[in-house]
């Protein structure tokens, strides 16, 4: 949950064979996700050295809030270096790396362009968000915030009641008779409780990435 879910793609393209290969507009990159009516954030960034290219996405990404935020967001990354229309490239990757906000249909509605701080991407973040979404972000984040916090002790006891039972079914496995199986029988139970409260706190997590959206008929297309 605390890494942004990008989908690397290229600019959107369609082919005919009267004018061959043509660049579309940008919000036909929606078609590749088959979540509807949700904005969406396109990242169109230069080719850098990994250590660069960390260096720059911490600084513009580097925040639990705005990283959870992104769940709301088809999240699509594109190396600029694929685009092949001049004209597209000098609007969109003149001064990178880009950030170009999408409605629900796909229509641009915000775009920043070069260096920015993950205060300035989460207040664009922010904008979207509440023109599509019901509930308050930052009300919606605190809750998101604080059930995290509830699945990392839980994934610990999971991780913790696996181990145990690793242990004991290796020290039983020479061993015959109904001792053996129970000690295993309840490490086994345990573990299956502590899957269960994981998967179950995981759901809740996912349930609240999923907000009711102010008007459907607003944010897409006929």
């Amino acid at each position: 949950m605390l890494d942004i879910d990008w989908l690397p793609a290229d600019w959107p393209t369609a082919w005919d064979e009267k004018y061959g290969e043509r660049s579309m507009p940008i919000g036909h990159l929606l078609q590749l996700s088959d979540r509807k009516h949700v904005p969406a954030i396109v990242y169109i960034h230069d080719s850098l050295e990994a250590e660069a290219e960390a260096e720059l996405e911490a600084d513009m990404f580097g925040n639990e809030d705005l990283i959870l935020g992104t769940r709301f967001f088809r999240c699509y990354r594109i190396n600029a270096s694929s685009i092949q229309d001049e004209k597209i490239k000098a609007e969109f990757a003149r001064k990178l790396p880009t950030l170009v906000f999408l409605d629900g249909r796909g229509d641009e509605v915000m775009r920043l362009q070069g260096k920015n701080r993950a205060s300035r991407v989460q207040s664009a973040m922010k904008k979207v968000f509440g023109d599509h979404f019901k509930v308050s972000m930052p009300k919606v984040l605190r809750q998101m915030s604080d059930l995290l916090d509830d699945v990392e002790r839980a994934e610990d006891k999971m991780a913790d009641a696996r181990r145990l039972l690793d242990d004991v079914e290796e020290r039983m496995a020479d061993r015959d008779g109904d001792t053996a199986e129970k000690k295993i029988e309840k490490r086994r139970e345990a573990y299956e409780v502590a899957k269960a409260e994981f998967e179950k706190l995981l759901a809740k997590v996912v349930e609240l990435a999923n907000q009711p959206l102010k008007n459907a008929d607003v944010t897409s297309k006929p």
